[in-house]
């Protein structure tokens, strides 16, 4: 029977099968646009003398806990009791936990006869090495990787893994446990159609929804702009929003009917820009504007947001859908180049959307 992946799987898949390969071999012919001969080689041997004194890379099953917590790859040292998780993605991704270390396959102009690009892959193999000369965070006797292939009970399986994550992210200095257990109360709430024959909406997926939309508003600042315009509060027949009596609404008989969402989103929004002025150098101006245009359109966005969540997890899809944003190229330019700390980039970034609702951008 014929199986059909992801291109995600693929290109994780592809980028495993690729390790496996080149690690074997000492040199090989690079053609003429590639790399480097030397940059290659050198870090081939890297790479296997790390293999050598102990490290190793196991590839994550498809719908395994691993899979369901973000991780694709893991990274592991068992003599030294130290592991690293990794990610692969096509594109940028919001809301990934900071313990969870990225790796970019290709870019959409960067992909050869349907495979992943060299440089990709070479990319790859440099992060491996630089992983192994840096401190681990994650050990082994602390907090061991989730399970890598399929298990009979994956909502326990990942039940598990949040409370580690929820119980080492009270100790001080640990805020980044806490922000992994936030990702995986969305990994556990999620559960298709398919799998159910319903859907079910509770709080855990009603605030991960609030998190990712309030983190990706303030997130703002560094590129792009939140899309206010949206339309109707409506998904479809059984999903909408009442702004009157301020309630969501979803066709399900265990939970027909969640009052007070603006509380919760402002609220949400109040513990996030307070986090970020504790820690901000400089940057006020910025984080004040956000504040403003919050008041006068974040929460309705933020809404929409937890409507497209719900809106997933009832068609049987992934619920990690991403909020939508307006990408604005010459902001975005702007940002990357020069660090939002300047009046000009204050006003490059959010004057459009401030006129628009009337938001003093000062």
């Amino acid at each position: 029977m014929k199986t059909t992946q992801s291109k995600g799987m693929r290109g994780q898949c592809d980028l495993f099968r690729w390790f496996r390969t080149t690690v074997s071999v000492q040199l090989v012919d690079l053609p003429a646009q590639s790399v480097s001969t030397a940059r290659f080689n050198s870090t081939i041997r890297a790479v296997q003398r790390l293999l050598q004194s102990g490290w190793t890379l196991e590839m994550s099953g498809e719908n395994s806990p691993a899979d369901k917590a973000g991780v694709d790859f893991v990274w592991a040292n068992k003599r030294l009791g130290v592991w690293f998780p990794l990610d692969t993605t096509y594109k940028d991704k919001v809301g990934t936990p900071s313990l969870i270390h990225l790796v970019k396959l290709a870019d959409a102009n960067d992909i050869v006869g349907g495979r992943l690009s060299f440089q990709a892959n070479i990319s790859f193999l440099e992060l491996l090495v630089q992983l192994a000369q840096k401190p681990a965070v994650l050990r082994f006797d602390e907090l061991p990787p989730p399970e890598m292939a399929a298990v009979a009970n994956l909502r326990q399986s990942l039940e598990s893994f949040k409370t580690r994550l929820t119980n080492i992210g009270a100790r001080p200095g640990k805020t980044e446990f806490l922000e992994w257990a936030h990702y995986m109360t969305g990994a556990i709430c999620y559960q298709g159609k398919a799998d159910t024959g319903r859907f079910n909406v509770d709080q855990g997926l009603i605030d991960y929804a609030i998190g990712e939309a309030v983190k990706a508003f303030l997130n703002a600042r560094k590129g792009g702009c939140p899309d206010f315009d949206r339309g109707s509060f409506q998904r479809g027949k059984h999903i909408s929003y009442s702004e009157t009596a301020d309630t969501l609404h979803v066709s399900d008989p265990a939970n027909p009917i969640w009052p007070g969402i603006r509380d919760r989103v402002q609220q949400a929004f109040d513990r996030e820009y307070a986090a970020l002025v504790k820690i901000e150098n400089g940057g006020m101006q910025l984080l004040l504007i956000a504040k403003q245009m919050f008041s006068a359109q974040g929460a309705s966005w933020v809404i929409h947001h937890i409507l497209d969540v719900i809106e997933a997890k009832s068609d049987g899809r992934n619920f990690n859908v991403q909020p939508k944003m307006l990408v604005q190229e010459a902001a975005v330019a702007a940002v990357r180049v020069t660090p939002v700390r300047s009046r000009a980039v204050n006003a490059t970034l959010f004057a459009p959307l401030a006129e628009k609702y009337r938001v003093a951008a000062r």
